[in-house]
């Protein structure tokens, strides 16, 4: 029989998990504005992992965490803001990911960009059924590309 403490003990770190998600889209979109890609993405990429946890969430906690803080923020539901603040949040706990940014043309040749994040072979946060369809750009381009997109 569970005394509860437990239970309780798992929504808090649930709030936090949710806390840390929203806080990290928001300075993500922020910073988005205001420096260049290539920057934002080397701040994501250094994020160094904490070597103690209480509890350490799993990646689909994670990413969970941020599909849900930014359902209701028009602003933050975009795939890039997602896919940078699911990279960050996965680094800081100590698991590898890759952030994937690719590009296609649909039939009525209009272009769409696409960011999503893949951990253990398993995309996290980004998933779409076309998503096959994406030519991912190499690291230097990917940076290159989004940066000239972020600066107009």
């Amino acid at each position: 029989m569970s005394d509860g403490v437990g239970d309780n003990r798992s929504g808090i770190f649930a709030v936090r998990l949710f806390v840390r998600a929203f806080c990290t889209l928001v300075a993500i979109r922020l910073s988005m504005f205001a420096m260049p890609f290539a920057q934002v993405r080397s701040i994501i990429e250094c994020a160094n992992p904490r070597t103690v946890w209480r509890h350490r969430p799993s990646p689909d906690e994670i990413a969970s965490s941020v599909m849900r803080a930014s359902a209701g923020v028009p602003g933050l539901r975009n795939c890039l803001c997602r896919a940078l603040a699911t990279k960050r949040i996965l680094n800081r706990f100590g698991y590898r990911s890759e952030l994937k940014i690719g590009a296609r043309k649909t039939v009525d040749r209009a272009f769409h960009a696409h960011a999503w994040v893949e951990s253990a072979g398993k995309v996290l946060v980004g998933n779409l059924p076309e998503l096959d369809e994406f030519a991912v750009m190499s690291g230097t381009a990917a940076t290159q590309g989004a940066s000239s997109e972020s600066s107009r």
